[in-house]
């Protein structure tokens, strides 16, 4: 991996723009960035609703068969206590099927 390499990373907030999340709510974006790989990887990213600033974080990973989307309770319970989170499909889960154009049951431990 090459930390200089750019991130390309996109935002969209995850909440209807007509109805806004209230003031000092929690707030979540779906989010992609290129990873190691340079595979695209799609994100979730949660705010917490308390003071803006600096903010511990927690990377949140699935187990195999699963995917970022189970972690939305973790994420919710986790940014009432202040933390920001991350849960990211692993390869060849959820948004991430394909790993070099194999499937899960084809790729080796080294690939994902």
């Amino acid at each position: 991996h090459d930390p200089a390499a750019p991130l390309n990373a996109t935002e969209k907030p995850a909440w209807d723009p007509k109805n806004p999340p209230a003031a000092g709510a929690a707030r979540a974006y779906a989010v992609t960035f290129s990873g190691g790989s340079g595979a695209t990887v799609p994100a979730d990213l949660s705010l917490p609703g308390k003071d803006a600033g600096r903010r511990p974080a927690v990377l949140l990973l699935h187990g195999l068969g699963g995917d970022r989307k189970q972690l939305a309770l973790l994420a919710a319970m986790l940014n009432g206590k202040g933390y920001v989170t991350l849960a990211i499909d692993a390869a060849g889960h959820g948004e991430r099927p394909r790993v070099g154009g194999k499937g899960l049951d084809a790729i080796s431990l080294e690939e994902m």
